[in-house]
């Protein structure tokens, strides 16, 4: 998503960086609070794997070691676009900040952060505040890819058996988002590693697959509102949930201690100026607590660690302005939901809600990106 690197990789890592989810997961879902989190996390982190994979190549070929990016996007539900009772409103507008730095050939470093503003107050928006900002978690991320000598001496990426490259990235979220900080969550660590073959189609197609492990460090393992007047009237004396000095209140809501996350991209290259991604992602999160089956449990009930399980499915369309991608435009969709539905056996059509598009849960978006 940098300069020399106009690519469908670079629309959808434009649109996702900027991305704030409208909608939690599933109704059916055991927290709502902890699972809205969980997946605007999952989609900024998505964004991250796709901006540190461009960072590291742009970096890698440009002559100035410090290229960035600034991006501005426009997200509306899909509840806005049902009419009568059912309609749910929400359009938000953000802001996404990139830069990158080429430290060797290889290996580069990458930040980005979005900000994100909610244009419509209602009970539907899916904001807390009236007109609310946000901010995203501040990302770091380190990206390298092997080398090796190419038949005329020239270094070039190492390629696998088969044609596969490879490249692998660590990267480090900070809690700037409002969502981080009331998980009390410290910083996350989340090393991956992808696959990717190139040039296939006669050069239009790339194929791609990561794999990314993600640990969080939490000051407790509960989200906790600080909130000293609350506190008293809502707990128990000497109760457990009653934190600190008596001015912080733990809630039931969990926080996922690591995660596991697998994501599929296609992209594709039309000529100069058009491209287009479809990716798709699926994430495991599990919780810090493990809780047992007892003679008090339902006769349903699994013992275990708590588990969150998402899916997001994007579905790009990019415009690059001019040949060399500085200025870009696109067009997208995307979904983020329970793999399944309420009852845990339909599985939910991932690049568009077919069920109920007044849940939310997908949402399009227009975005303009200009490289520097």
């Amino acid at each position: 998503m940098f300069r020399q690197s106009a690519s469908p990789f670079a629309s959808l890592a434009a649109l996702v960086l900027t991305l704030v989810p409208a909608a939690a997961l599933a109704d059916d879902d055991v927290d709502n609070t902890v699972t809205s989190a969980e997946a605007e996390n999952t989609a900024l982190a998505e964004a991250d794997a796709t901006t540190s994979a461009e960072a590291s190549a742009a970096a890698a070929n440009a002559r100035f070691p410090l290229t960035g990016e600034v991006s501005f996007s426009g997200t509306a539900a899909g509840g806005s676009f049902v009419f009568g009772e059912q309609q749910r409103e929400s359009l938000d507008g953000s802001l996404g900040l990139s830069v990158a730095y080429k430290i060797a050939p290889a290996l580069s470093f990458s930040t980005s952060l979005s900000v994100s503003k909610n244009l419509i107050t209602n009970v539907d928006s899916g904001a807390v505040r009236p007109y609310d900002t946000q901010f995203s978690d501040l990302d770091l991320r380190l990206a390298w890819t092997p080398q090796e000598r190419g038949p005329k001496g020239k270094m070039q990426g190492y390629k696998l058996p088969g044609g596969f490259g490879v490249g692998f990235d660590l990267g480090a979220a900070l809690p700037t988002s409002r969502a981080s900080q009331f998980q009390t969550k410290l910083f996350s660590l989340s090393p991956g590693v992808s696959l990717s073959k190139t040039k296939l189609l006669g050069g239009m197609l790339t194929l791609s697959y990561k794999f990314v492990f993600s640990k969080n460090f939490h000051r407790y393992t509960n989200a906790v509102v600080s909130d000293a007047e609350l506190a008293a009237v809502s707990a128990r004396p000497g109760g457990a949930e009653l934190l600190g000095d008596g001015a912080e209140l733990a809630t039931s809501a969990q926080n996922t201690s690591f995660s596991f996350r697998n994501r599929l991209l296609a992209a594709f290259e039309f000529g100069s100026h058009w491209n287009a991604a479809v990716s798709y992602t699926l994430s495991n999160g599990f919780r810090y607590t493990s809780v047992a089956v007892d003679e008090f449990s339902s006769p349903h009930a699994i013992g275990g660690r708590g588990r969150s399980d998402s899916q997001m499915g994007i579905v790009n369309l990019g415009y690059n302005i001019d040949k060399a991608g500085v200025h870009s435009l696109s067009a997208s969709a995307t979904t983020i939901s329970a793999p399944f539905a309420a009852d845990n056996k339909t599985f939910r059509f991932p690049f568009f809600d077919t069920r109920s598009l007044s849940d939310n849960y997908t949402s399009v978006s227009l975005s303009y990106a200009r490289t520097f």
